[in-house]
């Protein structure tokens, strides 16, 4: 058996002490290195929702989190291409690797997973490789795949895995994921992978993610980065168009008696019930004295 590189804990972070080695505490800055199938198998809806989908992601994520990409194979052959080293806001070194896929029909993922433990410098917490393929290892044994996640993992990098689309080796690559100590999941569509994507984010980072964007951790604690049409509030992303949390705000609209709130054009508002209308903040009788018909006023006495 190998033995593990010593792995220093992050800011915030403790290691729990003998018996138990392992970092514990606040949240974790991710050093994630994206390593994508690229091969010409791709090419079409799935590489198109694949590409999307990081390219948003990466977006998102930058400003926190430690990114870099590999795309498999190169140009030609069963090469990979060169990496994209990582580092924040690096959103535009991902988008500008994806441009397309390859003409080639390789899928080197062993040689994809060789070479990267150098590229994040000296072993600590939140090292991280996302591997990401509709195939199969076609230019070496698919043994070797699993040898090189394992060779990851003995060194602190942990190794998750997407099968996309349908044509996947769904065996060898839950082994690949097993042997480097992450997750194996499935996408064959944009949403299932946008799920994905950020199953192994709340993983590596330890905050809680929402569909409005993701919480990364920033100091020590979990910090909202929020996508269009949403805004921080607390840890977590809430909607400009809900009621709870209408425009910027983080308090519920407020909801008047026999109405009901509403969010519109990012401003609370409110509808009445049948056989209220609107007065000001409230909701008025219809058949009331004091504010009969759609009037606010009351009824004048004869």
């Amino acid at each position: 058996p190998k033995e593990s590189l010593f792995v220093s804990c992050q800011y915030g972070n403790s290691c729990g002490g003998a018996g138990t080695p392992v970092c514990g505490g606040a949240c974790v800055v991710p050093e994630l290195m994206l390593v994508v199938d690229r091969s010409s198998s791709m090419e079409g809806p799935v590489w198109d929702f694949t590409r999307d989908a990081l390219v948003d992601f990466s977006e998102l994520v930058a400003p926190a989190v430690k990114l870099g990409v590999r795309a498999f194979p190169g140009d030609e052959g069963c090469a990979p291409a060169a990496p994209v080293a990582m580092a924040k806001g690096n959103a535009g070194g991902v988008a500008g690797a994806l441009a397309a896929p390859a003409v080639s029909s390789s899928t080197p993922i062993a040689a994809a997973l060789t070479g990267l433990q150098s590229l994040f410098g000296d072993p600590t917490q939140g090292e991280v490789v996302l591997l990401l393929s509709d195939g199969s290892e076609t230019c070496d044994d698919p043994d070797s795949v699993q040898a090189r996640a394992a060779e990851l993992r003995s060194r602190g990098v942990r190794l998750h895995v997407i099968g996309l689309g349908f044509g996947y080796d769904g065996t060898l690559l839950q082994a690949a994921a097993a042997a480097g100590g992450g997750s194996f999941q499935v996408a064959q569509t944009r949403a299932a992978l946008d799920a994905a994507l950020y199953a192994v984010l709340a993983t590596e980072v330890g905050c809680p993610q929402d569909p409005g964007g993701a919480s990364l951790c920033e100091a020590g604690a979990c910090v909202p980065f929020c996508a269009d049409g949403w805004h921080g509030c607390d840890a977590a992303c809430a909607s400009d168009t809900s009621v709870a949390s209408c425009g910027a705000s983080c308090d519920p609209c407020p909801v008047p008696a026999h109405g009901a709130a509403t969010c519109d054009g990012a401003a609370c508002g409110f509808t009445c019930d049948p056989g209220y209308h609107a007065c000001g903040d409230q909701c008025a009788a219809d058949d009331a004295v004091t504010s009969c018909g759609a009037s606010c006023d009351p009824c004048t006495p004869p």
